[in-house]
């Protein structure tokens, strides 16, 4: 009965938004403290049913414990307390530098080596790129924040943030290919870069990805929504 209850604490406080370590160290500090205080009450000859309330009485509700921690920021996971960072500043970074590194192991890796790439491999590895740029990253980026919203109840409008700003960051960025054909076998090479094509095909790739993106998002919503509908009952 005891350790149900403070394993759906565990839960309550990382829904309310504590950090996970501190959600797990206290609800499990509060468990052997209960424990303690049931051991006391039938050294002193109660029995075990009088034993256990005394104990849930001494430690406190769980509201009365979650407006404890709450209360304090310092507890708080960094995307609650920072959900601007969190939300739009490290997507941002985590995509470009996705692309970054992919590029690198790709293109720049083979250069440092003297390997002579052949032209399909230079176009393979443009549609790679493209591929994590505008599908890949977007879509890996918004499942991710949006699990952070719904695990520790944060607005839905931020991670609806994510998807946007890496769907038309994704849509900046190009790769371009130039193939070199006077070679007996033609090879080729390849430039990354953010540029600002018409507004109408950066919003139109941007759209296309968003459709996907979203998906996550959607399902954190109907996940919440449902969670708070069994709390109201």
């Amino acid at each position: 009965m005891a350790n149900a209850r403070f394993a759906r604490l565990y839960k309550e406080l990382c829904l309310a938004g504590v950090a996970a370590r501190h959600a797990r160290r206290s609800s499990g500090e509060l468990g052997g403290h209960h424990a303690l205080l049931v051991e006391e009450a039938l050294a002193r000859g109660e029995s075990a049913e009088v034993a256990e309330r005394s104990a849930d009485r001494l430690i406190g509700t769980e509201a009365v414990i979650l407006e404890q921690f709450v209360s304090r920021p310092e507890l708080l996971a960094f995307s609650r307390r920072r959900p601007g960072w969190s939300f739009g500043v490290f997507p941002a970074i985590g995509l470009l530098m996705g692309v970054i590194g992919l590029f690198a192991a790709l293109c720049l890796l083979p250069g440092l080596l003297h390997l002579v790439l052949p032209g399909a491999r230079i176009a393979a590895t443009a549609l790679a790129i493209k591929f994590f740029t505008l599908w890949l990253g977007p879509v890996l980026l918004s499942f991710i924040c949006a699990f952070l919203a719904y695990r520790y109840r944060i607005p839905l409008r931020w991670p609806l943030l994510t998807a946007v700003l890496v769907c038309m960051l994704g849509a900046m960025i190009h790769c371009q290919v130039v193939f070199d054909a006077s070679r007996p076998t033609p090879t080729g090479s390849m430039g990354l870069g953010i540029g600002f094509p018409p507004p109408s095909d950066q919003i139109q790739r941007g759209l296309l990805t968003l459709f996907v993106a979203l998906v996550p998002v959607i399902v954190a919503a109907r996940l919440t929504a449902r969670v708070r509908h069994s709390d109201r009952n």
